[in-house]
């Protein structure tokens, strides 16, 4: 029995099949990167990778999306959100 309004192109993440896909990619990228910073001794060694893709794509689709804070400024947004990461 199908549940009402189910959409099999749906994914459980609430996001169309295409798209999950296409965002899942980007994700496995993002990870390759801090788990690269993580082995190169960039990045600490306990970092939670899982935690950090969600610390650094919230605020940027907040902002990109909603405009959220008014306050600050596109120019340099997304280098200020790595700085601040990093700290």
């Amino acid at each position: 029995m199908r549940a009402q309004g189910f959409d099999p192109d749906v994914k459980a993440s609430g996001l169309p099949a295409d798209l999950d896909g296409r965002i899942a990619h980007i994700r496995d990228v993002m990870r390759q990167v801090l788990r690269r910073g993580v082995s190169s001794g960039e990045l600490r060694p306990d970092l939670d990778v899982e935690l950090s893709l969600l610390m650094l794509n919230g605020p940027s689709m907040m902002q990109n999306m909603f405009q959220w804070n008014t306050a600050v400024p596109e120019e340099g947004f997304q280098e200020a959100l790595v700085d601040a990461f990093l700290r």
